[in-house]
């Protein structure tokens, strides 16, 4: 298993049609376009994975590291339209990608076997889609 972010094409995400490869796979469509700012961002986030409290970006950090109520093995985050997502923020959008691959990815993969207790590795894949 293999956690990654991946920058893509709308073309090229329908022809590597990602969802048909993974089977029982909890899929999370964000619309980039009309997610402006992080305080927007922290809404859809926590309305799509159901998040009791997720308005910062340590509390997004933490609910997207502890997936256990997700009942499937596999999980996907697709950011449709990334160019406009988070208004052209680019320092925005850095934060949000660095917390992905510095954290979530990583703890989804691999640390979890090691810091909670009878923890399964999940697959975790997000497509930025331009």
């Amino acid at each position: 298993m293999c956690n990654e972010l991946i920058h893509t094409t709308k073309c090229e995400y329908i022809e590597s049609d990602p969802t048909s490869k993974l089977g029982n796979c909890f899929i999370v469509n964000l619309k980039g376009n009309e997610i402006s700012n992080k305080m927007e961002l922290f809404s859809v986030l926590q309305k799509e994975y159901t998040l009791s409290d997720a308005n910062s970006w340590e509390g997004i950090t933490d609910w997207l590291t502890d997936l256990s109520w997700i009942e499937t093995d596999n999980s996907q985050l697709i950011v449709h339209n990334y160019t406009y997502f988070l208004g052209d923020d680019n320092n925005l959008k850095d934060i949000f990608e660095e917390i992905l691959i510095d954290f979530v990815l990583p703890f989804l993969e691999k640390e979890i076997l090691t810091t909670v207790v009878k923890g399964e590795p999940k697959g975790f894949i997000v497509y930025l889609i331009d």
